[in-house]
């Protein structure tokens, strides 16, 4: 296999201002390379520790990040033979920052942390997330907790089932907010349809 670790790394710039882009702590990334000359990327893991990110909108639309991104392949040379299959996620600790010029808002996640099973297509897997969730316009300051066992198919389905979501703190003019939902949620990419079973959702607050 190929592993690759990172260490305390910084990259990017804003249009506007000498910040980074983003930075991380720590980076660990670990490829099978047989499977990779068959045209599947098999990934062992993906650990990722300190993502400091900062994602500024511009009044035209474009972001900071548009510089980075990598040129959308030409029509037709994508290779639809090509399989992923990552053996497992880990974030911890993150911090991303959103920023709308044109909407004069800005968002914080903090104490992001992500963990999931193996991700491939029709294979469920569980996930937890957690975050401190902070906004401006409206104001938004809520603790986050989700778990739930994810499964997709690319462009065509996306399922969560046993959702347990948590969520505290103060939002939509509410405070003392307490929310607490449980369920089952599906669906359908290319037709825009989405279900719901056994869903239950719990609301408190004050207004």
């Amino acid at each position: 296999g190929v592993a690759g670790a990172i260490a305390a790394v910084a990259f990017g710039a804003e249009r506007a201002g000498d910040r980074e882009f983003a930075a991380v702590e720590e980076a660990h990334v670990s490829l099978k390379l047989m499977p990779l000359l068959s045209k599947q990327v098999i990934v062992d893991a993906v650990k990722v520790k300190g993502l400091r990110a900062h994602i500024v909108k511009a009044k035209d639309g474009k972001t900071n990040a548009d510089d980075l991104a990598t040129p959308a392949p030409a029509q037709g040379s994508a290779d639809p033979g090509l399989k992923v299959d990552i053996a497992g996620v880990e974030i911890a600790d993150a911090t991303i920052h959103y920023t709308d010029a044109a909407a004069g808002t800005r968002y914080v996640l903090s104490k992001l942390n992500v963990k999931t099973g193996r991700i491939a297509p029709g294979v469920p897997t569980g996930v937890e997330f957690s975050a401190h969730v902070q906004g401006d316009k409206p104001r938004l300051d809520l603790q986050t907790a989700l778990k739930t066992r994810l499964a997709f198919d690319p462009g065509q389905s996306l399922s969560l089932d046993d959702l347990d979501l948590d969520a505290k703190g103060t939002a939509a003019g509410i405070t003392g907010l307490v929310l607490r939902a449980k369920g089952n949620l599906a669906a359908k990419l290319q037709s825009g349809e989405f279900t719901a079973s056994k869903l239950a959702v719990a609301l408190t607050g004050t207004s």
